[in-house]
């Protein structure tokens, strides 16, 4: 291939890439990820704050070179979602541009241009450069470090070329990988098993070459051990590995069927199985169509074919090792977890193409050399053809699913906060803002209250969250509430399921929002109880029991629970409420709170239902009712400000 079409094909791959990476990237994915949020007000924040860790322990643990650089580029740009993900949009392109580099040098232009453009084109390209997440930042690093740890290999027989720097090269790349992403210590597995490989099969080239090989491991141990220390010394360090590693730990216990039963769909995600999250994927959608598939199987043949040949062993076990990760942990299939094998995957399909473009070549399996030799006019319509069909197909289906249907998905625009990031669009628009604003969330999610914060940095909305579904909130008693699509309600305070992304409506007090029996409970942190609605309908076996809430002037608002913790943390406090039997023993109760008291100010109020389940046939009596706050962390009650711990409501008689 001349160079400078060569050139020209890469310049067009690469700002193709470009492009599809940069589209419309502040609205896909459609709005904020919690890795998004934590990332940018707990990880990258960290930093900007003047602390350096050199392993951040929020979130299960992060490796922290990414978040270094975010901090950078938030200093540069801000924080909004577009210039958040630029980071994520530069490894994306630089993966791009260190797959070409190797690929050219190790297996020639032709193969090198057909995985780059595959690559740029690909749903799983797009996924990881086009949202902050530092999974991606691993990956040109560990393609570099393969591109200088080979080089010996190509020098063999030209003795007048040191391989020195290059060993140094590749041990500083292969450190700075290692500061990523955890499944980066796949990266030197792939290094020490090909070494394995040249012992047992080429003894003369690692006999010559083994010292800079060890150079290469020494400066990386070296540089990488800081790191190695602080995961070992911090506590929970590997909490991670504890969250996604069940099938590791049933196979260290003996149990080796949750771990086969992943690895055998782990290799199947190239043409049956697939990532089953939707946060990363069409559930179960497989990297490859159907031409794809067969093209990796193809040059997957040939390189076990080739094994003699170093440079495809060495795309066999990096194939491996990549895939390792997912194996043992959850879930299969994982386009995250498998990231490290992303390059070699559509290294495959380009060998078998490249092929299929010398067919000629004497190293050529004879039966595939058949396979490629259709027709007397082979070389003037299959190899545009087969490129062509490779290339479209990727593109067709794989844009069309990340561009379109992926984001379309109630599960996915749930999960990407796409409400809250419309929502602040046409908060920014209205010619007066609400204040105060009540924020709907099903699962009162810190991460809605930053979200919201990120978008309207300018706005000082102070949100308050809360579950439609089981209580309703009046911010100073009067104003506005974002209610989402995602957060349910049913119906309890009159407003239905929403068949529009969001909707900003009044929280003004209708009938019915007054309690039927009126108090003046005062505890102690400052909450009022106002009163309380009691019913036994519609299901005469359980008590619906409204409770009415002001927040005094004395209140002091928790902490916010701290985001970095991401399976969650309790609220700082809860509603109890009790029926008693008539001896005063526990019979039903029903403990929850669905606002968060720390986004709670002096003068709102809400109101909180309580759904208390009764035995059924329940003998006639009274039944005192006992409801009260408490700690869910210590079980400490808060006491009222006569000293009691519980307010004891109307008795109540089947």
């Amino acid at each position: 291939m001349p160079r400078r079409l060569e050139l020209s094909l890469i310049t067009l791959v690469l700002l193709a890439g470009a492009f599809l990476r940069l589209y419309r990237l502040s609205d896909l994915p459609p709005g904020w990820r919690d890795d998004e949020v934590v990332e940018t007000v707990v990880h990258a924040q960290s930093v900007l704050d003047g602390r350096f860790p050199l392993f951040f322990p929020q979130a299960e643990g992060h490796e922290p070179l990414y978040h270094y650089l975010s901090a950078a580029l938030i200093t540069l740009a801000g924080r909004s979602l577009f210039t958040v993900r630029l980071l994520s949009v530069f490894f994306g392109m630089f993966s791009l541009a260190a797959l070409y580099r190797f690929a050219r040098r190790y297996f020639g232009p032709s193969t090198a241009l057909l995985a780059t453009a595959a690559l740029a084109v690909s749903f799983w390209g797009l996924m990881y450069s086009r949202f902050k997440l530092r999974h991606v930042s691993e990956v040109g690093l560990m393609l570099l470090t393969f591109y200088f740890f080979l080089r010996p290999l190509a020098v063999f027989k030209r003795s007048t070329l040191n391989p020195r720097p290059s060993a140094i090269l590749a041990g500083v790349c292969l450190s700075l990988s290692l500061y990523t992403y955890f499944a980066a210590r796949t990266v030197p597995l792939i290094l020490l098993a090909f070494a394995a490989y040249l012992a047992l099969f080429h003894w003369p080239i690692l006999r010559i070459h083994w010292r800079n090989y060890a150079l290469a491991f020494i400066v990386a141990g070296v540089l990488t051990a800081p790191l190695a220390w602080a995961v070992a010394t911090m506590p929970g360090g590997e909490t991670r590995l504890n969250v996604v590693g069940q099938p590791l730990q049933e196979l260290l216990q003996g149990n080796f069927g949750y771990a086969l039963r992943n690895t055998a769909e782990t290799l199947g995600m190239f043409a049956f199985t697939g990532d089953p999250e939707f946060l990363y994927n069409l559930p179960h959608r497989p990297v490859f169509e159907w031409f794809g598939a067969a093209l990796f199987l193809v040059g997957l043949l040939i390189s076990l074919w080739r094994w003699r040949q170093p440079k495809y062993t060495f795309l066999l076990l990096w194939l491996v090792c990549g895939l390792a990760p997912a194996f043992v942990s959850t879930p299969s299939a994982s386009l995250g977890h498998t990231i490290a094998a992303q390059p070699v995957v559509y290294l495959f399909p380009a060998t078998a193409l490249t092929a299929l473009i010398h067919h000629k070549d004497t190293k050529t399996p004879r039966n595939l050399r058949a396979f490629v030799s259709l027709a007397p006019f082979r070389e003037s319509w299959l190899m545009p053809l087969s490129v062509s069909l490779f290339l479209g197909l990727t593109a067709t289906r794989d844009l069309r699913d990340y561009f379109t249907r992926w984001p379309a998905l109630p599960e996915v625009r749930y999960l990407y906060r796409a409400e809250l990031h419309e929502a602040a669009q046409a908060l920014r628009a209205l010619p007066s803002r609400p204040q105060p604003l009540a924020l709907a969330s099903r699962d009162l999610h810190q991460a809605d209250v930053a979200a919201l914060r990120l978008e309207t940095a300018d706005m000082s909305l102070a949100p308050r969250l809360f579950n439609p579904a089981r209580a309703w909130l009046f911010p100073n008693q009067i104003g506005t509430a974002l209610l989402r699509q995602s957060a349910p309600t049913n119906g309890e305070f009159g407003q239905p399921i929403l068949d529009v992304p969001f909707a900003l409506v009044p929280t003004l007090y209708t009938r019915g929002y007054f309690p039927q029996v009126e108090l003046s409970a005062v505890f102690t942190n400052g909450w009022v109880c106002q009163g309380y609605t009691l019913l036994r309908y519609p299901d005469p076996n359980a008590v619906r029991l409204y409770t009415y809430w002001r927040v005094g002037p004395t209140f002091t608002p928790p902490p916010p629970r701290d985001l970095g913790l991401l399976s969650g943390s309790p609220l700082a406090l809860k509603i109890f409420s009790h029926v008693l039997n008539p001896d005063g023993t526990l019979l039903a109760g029903d403990d929850r709170l669905d606002v968060d008291p720390a986004t709670l100010r002096p003068g709102d109020d809400f109101v909180q239902l309580l759904g208390i389940p009764l035995p059924p046939d329940l003998p006639d009596g009274v039944y005192p009712i006992e409801i009260g706050l408490y700690d869910p962390v210590g079980g400490a009650r808060v006491p009222l400000s006569d000293g009691a711990d519980h307010l004891t409501l109307t008795l109540l008689s089947p």
